[in-house]
């Protein structure tokens, strides 16, 4: 009877030092990407201009692109949907809404930072909404419009007036 006691002991020792093992490298895991999320910069582009309502803009000659930036997918956290509130043609204002984003944390309207003439929109992104979260500066542009008002571009943020904009919303 003391054998089987002294080994049913062993055996449950075996069972805490595994368990023991299993959630320390668990946590060494999650400690090592909340550092690597912590260390992680939000990138903005220099090229770009930037809204306090998280939207960018690229202007190539009378060209605008625009889009949300990388620190407003990730306070909406993972994109479920994608709305086009514009069509190609249509004439909208500066700060008219131009997609409507729902996330599993909440829904947001995109604004334009500039106005002018729909000329393109992003379709892909009905069916891809996901680059939104994976590539805001890239795959993710929303819409293309001509320029009616190259000074509103004045108004707007520059890559490092943004980050340091984002940066005291953080604290």
């Amino acid at each position: 009877k003391g054998i089987n006691h002294q080994l049913l002991l062993n055996e449950k020792l075996k069972i805490v030092e595994q368990e023991i093992v299993y959630n320390t490298i668990f946590y060494a895991d999650y400690l090592k990407s909340q550092i690597f999320l912590r260390s992680k910069k939000m990138q903005n582009p220099e090229s770009l201009k930037y809204t306090k309502s998280d939207e960018w803009v690229k202007v190539d000659g009378n060209v605008a692109t625009v889009g949300v930036t990388d620190y407003a997918q990730s306070q909406l956290s993972d994109i479920v949907y994608l709305e086009f509130l514009v069509e190609a043609d249509d004439e909208i204002s500066q700060g008219d809404s131009i997609v409507t984003l729902e996330s599993v944390k909440a829904a947001a309207d995109v604004n334009t930072p500039v106005s002018g003439k729909v000329v393109a929109l992003n379709e892909d992104l009905t069916e891809g909404f996901e680059s939104v979260n994976t590539d805001a500066f890239g795959k993710a542009w929303m819409i293309k419009l001509n320029l009616s008002d190259p000074s509103e571009l004045e108004s707007l943020m520059t890559a490092d007036e943004y980050t340091k904009y984002c940066n005291t919303r953080e604290h």
